[in-house]
């Protein structure tokens, strides 16, 4: 068997919020590439249009900072989704993370 090792890793593994409705929520995403090589996080896309990410584009680094965004007009209820960056690391070529939320 294979034991698949990621090239680009983030921290936190995954992003979540328990808060209330009705204003953006902000999370801090650092991606590394665990071997120092430099690279860029080129753009991102959510199963939920409320979700974006700021930073993307940055100049050419080993380490990345985002910022993921929950919009303001999110309504009260859970969420569970999927955010997708885009990468210009050629051993992975994108990064799949779990966005979910608990708003009341």
């Amino acid at each position: 068997q294979w034991q698949l090792r990621s090239s680009v890793s983030a921290t936190p593994a995954n992003v979540a919020w328990v808060e209330a409705a009705g204003q953006a929520l902000r999370k801090t995403l650092v991606l590394k590439q665990v071997d120092g090589k430099p690279f860029r996080a080129l753009s991102a896309r959510a199963t939920n249009p409320l979700i974006r990410v700021e930073g993307l584009g940055q100049a050419i680094a080993k380490e990345q900072t985002l910022v993921v965004v929950l919009g303001k007009e999110a309504k009260a209820g859970r969420y569970a989704e999927r955010l997708t960056l885009t990468l210009d690391d050629p051993e992975q070529p994108e990064l799949e993370l779990r966005v979910s939320a608990a708003l009341r």
